[in-house]
């Protein structure tokens, strides 16, 4: 604009020069056309150029000297095309002739019509104007030393100009035409009026631009100081559809543009120009404040302060969004810009440097600030030491640092976020109306869950230190604190360069849970590798679920209490993790004092697989092996493997579970308390069963062994099958189903006792048979019956009982284990009661004394075995009948006889 406006000046004074050398060869010669060739044969001297005068040439002598030009070229620079640079329709220029002697300049009005000005720079950066700008020999020092004391423009009047400028550097063009440009008249160190119309047209931006200017000018050309005042200036663009440009979007249709301010101007040796009541209207935008520009030939600064009024986008964004796009409804609504500037371009050795203070930006109620924000082009950098931003209840405040900003930008700094105040997020549902796969329900539970845990805070609160590249990120000293909770991580690194992601000691406190990790993945944004470490102490279940409960999340009805009451729990494992699996090494976890250890597990995503080569539990005197291997895990799962147990007696389990209310049975036998307890098996499970193979449990001298056993959880029934049970030399077999297996348990099924001899059967438990007068009875014995019972009754239906001879036959109901009632009902083939009864003769006093010394060791022993058999039969209440078809005792027989059998205690 500097050299468009030189450009115009030189035009002007050349063809006021012109003019009086017209009118000088008028007067001499009568015919001023005769001297056209003689001019433009003085400019291409002067200039180099051809300059031709095609129209007529008029002069006027007196009042008024006066000359008029037509059609009027100046060519174009050397090395560009061969158009003109400049050409005029009309030229007019009068000066009152008397005034001159009195050292009075009064002119007439300049008219300038259909002005074609063409600017042009090529492709090595070389201007069509250069060389007319150096025939001027840049600004004045003294302005003073004037011949005519005095003088008076009637006005200036330039019609119908049109300019041009063609860039081939940046292969862009502009036009500016029906320019018209007018005055008032112009008299020394008095105000007069101006105005600029024109169009403007550009390859660069697509669109029509109409512009309306105009001021009144206060100006003292002796002193250099200029003030515009009423500035008004008036853009209309035009456009069919929206078009972009760069990062301009212009809505369809026509838009204005307006600017009112005041302009100030110095042109002395400290030149300063200042813009002030500036009122800028973009839209509906609307922007206000004051700029000003000094010492632009020495240390040029531009300072000043700027204000965006309250922006309503409810009126912006429909000019921008079809009417269907309704979500800008519920988003922001207001927005506001306030900030002081300066700027400093760059004069060496300064550097350019651009400082925004007191920065303030309103979002509706939300806002940002800064006391200082500075950009500096030669270091490239970008400075804020002071950042806040308060908004959903959130405080933020950061300093920061931008390297390399017009290379590549690295930011450091540090961050505070204070979410203390932060009780819900429900001003979030707003924004959701952005991202339509949204769902608000979901929002709504996570908002509520956040709002719990941030009431029950006294403090939340995040810091870090980062520095951000477009190589990496990292994060130092990052700490996140939810009073008690807390999430402390030394280092984490993003690196793109390499798509890695590496962490150091990431430590997070929760809910009575302590977490710590160490973490790398490789091929961060392909086929992520991730491996490390993991270490795990918590409290109880117990402390875990009630802090978890404020949020809604309480334990599985079927959780073992054990995992409840138990403390501590921890975990430790080195992991890899992969697209295709995950591979768990060293797996420690202990719950109370059980203890598992895996060398290896793996869940393999590709086969949908999991395995572990070995499964170790160890505690309360439980040792537990396993080999497992699950398939269609994602869909069905069905798991297969192998199971090994050894335990210590049943007396030092139940010890250990006692704390937790689980006690054994009032009538559990006193061998499931003996050593060792051992349980083998296979194994698969379902969804659907589970189901164990090979069964073999060794409890003390009991062993039971079953070929299968399904258990239906769904269903809660428990089959048994070919189920072999034998205690010592006893040996129960047969099969069962318990259906359901819980909560009220109910079984049925078959049994076979195979014959045994019940004499040594009780010698090998420590007790001793009783005397009989045959010392051959009480050696055999065997039966067979079906059985259905619960938890509370046992019944014995087709019972078949053989003792040495005598068949009994018939069945036997129990009801009530604690206290037992017992109903019998059977038919004897034959007994021989003698055969049972003490022998016939009765030792002497000296023998009895004599046998109960030596045997009352043993029988002391006999008798506290059998104490608590005999507590047991104590408490039975017993009802039957039995029928014998053939009774023989004292050496008689009776047949068919019927024993009725009644025992209240």
């Amino acid at each position: 604009m500097k050299y468009l406006v030189k450009i115009l000046l030189t035009i002007i004074s050349s063809s006021l020069i012109l003019g009086l050398l017209a009118g000088v060869i008028f007067l001499l010669k009568f015919d001023p056309n005769d001297y056209k060739t003689e001019i433009g044969r003085w400019v291409r001297t002067t200039t180099g150029r051809e300059f031709i005068i095609k129209g007529d040439l008029t002069l006027t002598l007196f009042p008024w000297l006066g000359i008029k030009l037509t059609q009027v070229s100046l060519a174009n620079a050397t090395g560009f095309d061969s158009s003109p640079f400049a050409s005029i329709e009309q030229i007019q220029l009068r000066v009152k002739v008397i005034p001159l002697f009195k050292q009075q300049l009064e002119i007439d009005t300049i008219v300038l019509d259909q002005v074609d000005l063409r600017l042009q720079r090529n492709a090595k950066g070389q201007t069509n104007w250069a060389d007319l700008v150096a025939l001027t020999g840049g600004p004045s020092t003294n302005r003073r030393n004037l011949m005519i004391a005095d003088f008076k423009l009637s006005g200036l009047i330039v019609t119908a100009a049109t300019v041009v400028w063609e860039d081939q550097l940046t292969q862009s063009n502009y036009r500016w035409s029906q320019l018209n440009f007018s005055t008032s008249a112009i008299t020394p160190a008095q105000p007069f009026n101006c105005h600029l119309q024109m169009t403007m047209e550009s390859n660069v931006l697509p669109w029509r631009t109409q512009l309306n200017l105009s001021s009144v000018v206060y100006w003292n050309f002796v002193t250099q100081h200029y003030r515009f005042e009423s500035l008004q200036l008036a853009v209309q663009l035009a456009s069919s559809s929206a078009t972009r440009s760069q990062s301009l979007v212009i809505p369809p249709g026509f838009q204005q543009f307006s600017l009112t301010s005041q302009l100030t101007l110095n042109l002395t040796n400290q030149p300063n120009l200042k813009l002030s009541a500036i009122r800028l209207q973009v839209l509906p935008v609307i922007l206000t404040g004051e700029v000003q520009f000094k010492n632009w030939y020495t240390a040029p600064i531009l300072t000043g302060q700027l204000q965006l009024v309250k922006l309503n986008l409810a009126a912006l964004f429909p000019m921008f969004m079809k009417s269907s796009e309704e979500w800008w409804q519920t988003m922001v609504k207001t927005v506001a810009v306030k900030t002081q500037f300066e700027f400093k371009p760059a004069v060496k050795p300064s550097p350019a440097v651009l400082s925004l203070n007191q920065l303030q930006i309103t979002i509706d109620d939300h806002q940002v600030s800064t006391p200082q924000l500075i950009v500096n082009w030669a270091e490239q950098t970008l400075v804020i030491k002071s950042l806040s931003i308060l908004a959903l209840g959130m405080s933020l405040h950061s300093q920061l640092m931008v390297k390399q900003l017009l290379t590549q930008p690295v930011v450091t700094g540090k961050l505070s976020i204070d979410l203390t105040t932060l009780t819900k997020l429900s001003n979030l549902k707003k924004w959701s109306n952005l991202w339509s796969e949204i769902d608000l329900t979901t929002l709504t539970k996570w908002s509520n869950s956040l709002s719990i845990l941030f009431k029950s805070a006294k403090t939340v609160v995040l810091e870090t230190k980062f520095e951000i590249a477009s190589s990496a990120i990292s994060l130092t000293d990052f700490q996140f604190r939810a009073s008690p909770n807390h999430l402390s991580l030394p280092k984490l690194l993003i690196d793109f360069t390499h798509s890695r992601l590496s962490t150091e000691g990431l430590l997070i406190q929760i809910s009575g849970v302590k977490l710590k990790i160490k973490l790398q993945i490789n091929q961060l944004f392909s086929q992520f590798l991730g491996e490390g470490e993991v270490q795990l102490v918590a409290d109880g279940g117990e402390t875990i679920f009630r802090h978890l409960s404020q949020f809604g999340i309480k334990p599985l009805p079927t959780l073992p209490p054990l995992l409840l009451t138990v403390k501590p729990i921890s975990l430790a494992t080195q992991f890899k993790v992969s697209m295709a699996e995950i591979v768990l090494s060293q797996l420690f976890l202990q719950v109370g004092q059980i203890q598992l250890h895996s060398p290896q597990l793996l869940i393999d995503f590709t086969h949908s697989r999991l395995s572990t080569a070995e499964l170790l539990v160890q505690g309360w005197g439980i040792n537990l092996k396993v080999k497992l291997q699950v398939n269609q895990l994602f869909s069905q799962p069905l798991g297969e493997g192998e199971m090994q147990l050894v335990a210590d007696e049943g007396e030092t389990i139940f010890r250990h579970l006692s704390p937790f209310g689980i006690k054994p049975l009032p009538t559990l036998p006193p061998l499931l308390t003996v050593n060792p307890i051992s349980l083998a098996t296979q194994f698969k499970v379902s969804m659907a069963e589970i189901v164990l193979s090979q069964l073999l449990l060794q409890v003390g001298q009991m062993q039971l062994h079953s070929p299968q056993i399904i258990y239906r959880p769904w269903v809660q029934t428990l089959q048994l099958t070919q189920l072999t049970l034998q205690i010592l030399n006893l040996v129960v077999s047969g099969q069962l189903t318990f259906e359901p297996l819980f909560p009220a348990t109910k079984f049925r099924g078959n049994l076979t006792v195979t014959e045994f001899n019940p004499r040594d059967w009780l010698s090998r438990l420590g007790l001793s048979a009783p005397k009989t007068a045959d010392s051959q009875v009480l050696s055999k014995m065997a039966g067979i019956t079906t059985v259905e019972g619960s938890l509370s009754h046992l019944s014995l239906d087709q019972l078949t009982l053989q003792l040495d001879q005598s068949t009994l036959q018939g069945q036997v109901k129990v009801q009530n284990f604690s206290a037992p009632v017992i109903n019998f009902e059977g038919v004897v083939n034959e007994v021989n009661v003698d055969r049972y009864l003490p022998p016939p003769s009765s030792p002497t006093a000296t023998e009895i004394k004599s046998k109960t010394e030596i045997s009352s060791t043993n029988s002391t022993q006999s008798i506290q075995q059998l104490g608590l058999w005999l507590t047991y039969l104590h408490n039975l209440k017993l009802t039957g009948q039995l029928r014998v078809s053939k009774l023989q005792t004292g050496g008689g027989e009776i047949h068919n006889a019927l024993l009725k059998i009644t025992a209240p205690n």
